[in-house]
């Protein structure tokens, strides 16, 4: 067997727009994988939101039952987790005007705080990694 005396030369422009595409494809179904579970980690942080809402000794039914998850709008993988119970600021007041999750979230009783979301949030922290984590493993499947 002998050297081969040819030399071969890889044209690197017809190379980097076809990796380019293919980047840009996969990238679009990882964005698309973790879109679509965005509402489903919601749903979890929600449920857990209620859940420790309902131990609480403030909860009258109404707050516990008053949690729902927004779409932001420009932002399409974010999700808001919000409470839309408000009270009066005064009890003369007429209308309720003060969401109560800003009291209860941001406040302090005893020296404690109380943050039911912040609270769902880091309990559900791990399950809601591992939904986007085995969602982009089935990208390209």
């Amino acid at each position: 067997m002998g050297k081969s005396t040819d030399i071969q030369y890889i044209d690197l422009s017809d190379l980097v727009p076809k990796v380019q595409e293919i980047i840009k494809v996969y990238r679009d179904q990882v964005l698309g994988a973790i879109a679509n579970c965005a509402d489903e980690n919601a749903k979890l942080v929600l449920d857990e939101a209620v859940r420790l809402t309902v131990k609480t000794a403030y909860d009258t039914g109404e707050y516990s039952k008053s949690w729902k998850i927004k779409p932001m709008r420009k932002a399409k993988y974010v999700r808001y987790i919000g409470n839309t119970k408000k009270v009066k600021a005064h009890y003369k007041d007429e209308k309720a005007t003060i969401p109560l999750i800003n009291i209860l979230e941001f406040t302090e009783k005893e020296g404690k705080k109380r943050p039911i979301i912040g609270t769902a949030i880091s309990n559900k922290k791990d399950e809601v990694i591992n939904n986007i984590i085995n969602k982009i493993g089935k990208v390209g499947n």
